[in-house]
């Protein structure tokens, strides 16, 4: 295992790689190195596949086993939320419903943390409710109660929402009900991996998951979005420096957290870069000689800040790859 890894390492310090744009959630963006970026396609850090066999099968017949849920978000945003989660699930609910009313809230300031969390944790919000950029006025507040303005009369307002919640639950279709834990996200990480083309201004999330286009960013948000539905634990991470601005996922697989590249693996299609390690991650970004790597975690709704990544001591290693990868090729 120690010769497979520093035969990855070796791979990795003869290579210059180049990624792509940094996620920037709530308007935030890290600073970067460079503003010029692209899609990775020669690295391979480990040429280990699972067997190749069948394609993943549909679940079922009827009734899919995952079915997406627009009131489910992501690990950060669900620790941050706290108690208020029961009064977000009422916002969204007033979306869903084209009513757009929601009170109890203590202030204007909880409304407005609120309102801004659902529409980038629930991407049909970015597309139905209005926002700066469409209107002076995306919201009323008064005495503890909210409206919220909407963008398209009601019948288009229904059909972005539905056409979002149809796409998700045939994405998630893949898993089956008995699926273990590495299953489910090898088989929704393949999914994301290979679903979206590679491109620049594709626009909000809504829009490249719709359009199957995207960038790094969008990719990791695509699969977080994926994992959270799955009930995952999992982050959005990224990492600057040598000239390199990049974003992907942490995941907690089997009690241990592991990085996963949607992005990078959709160029290389040999699960190169599913499960790896700090180390292995580091490599890939940052060979020694071109500078020094600084990473990131998620987005602290509460500080305002990024978080750091969570410790990845390990990689998937090649042993449990060929016992449990699932039977099937990209």
């Amino acid at each position: 295992m120690k010769r497979w890894i520093a035969g990855c390492i070796s791979l990795f310090l003869a290579m210059s790689l180049t990624a792509c744009g940094a996620a920037e959630p709530i308007g935030q963006t890290p600073e970067t190195s460079s503003s010029t970026s692209v899609q990775s396609s020669t690295a391979t850090p480990n040429t280990t596949q699972p067997p190749a066999q069948t394609k993943p099968p549909e679940s079922t017949q009827g009734e899919p086993y995952l079915v997406y849920s627009p009131y489910v978000v992501k690990t950060t945003v669900r620790e941050y939320l706290g108690d208020d989660y029961d009064l977000y699930c009422k916002m969204v609910d007033s979306v869903i419903n084209y009513d757009g009313y929601v009170s109890g809230f203590s202030s204007e300031e909880q409304f407005f943390n609120l309102w801004r969390i659902m529409r980038e944790a629930w991407p049909p919000a970015q597309m139905v409710c209005a926002n700066y950029g469409t209107t002076d006025e995306p919201y009323t507040y008064k005495d503890g109660a909210c409206q919220i303005a909407f963008q398209y009369d009601r019948s288009e307002h229904d059909q972005v929402i539905q056409a979002f919640s149809d796409r998700i639950t045939k994405d998630l279709s893949c898993v089956n009900k008995g699926d273990t834990e590495v299953e489910v996200i090898a088989k929704l990480y393949m999914h994301a991996s290979t679903e979206m083309n590679y491109a620049y201004g594709s626009g909000f999330l809504y829009e490249c998951i719709m359009n199957n286009s995207g960038i790094c960013s969008n990719y990791a948000e695509y699969l977080i979005l994926l994992l959270s539905q799955a009930g995952i634990e999992c982050y959005l991470a990224g990492g600057s420096g040598a000239g390199i601005d990049h974003a992907w996922v942490i995941a907690k697989m089997n009690g241990q957290f592991y990085h996963f590249d949607p992005t990078w693996e959709n160029a290389s299609r040999n699960w190169a870069w599913f499960a790896i390690d700090d180390e292995l991650r580091h490599a890939s970004l940052d060979p020694s000689e071109l500078g020094t790597l600084q990473t990131y975690g998620d987005w602290d709704y509460e500080t305002n800040t990024w978080l750091p990544p969570q410790v990845c001591p390990e990689s998937f290693c090649q042993d449990t790859r060929e016992d449990d990868m699932p039977p099937w090729k990209w």
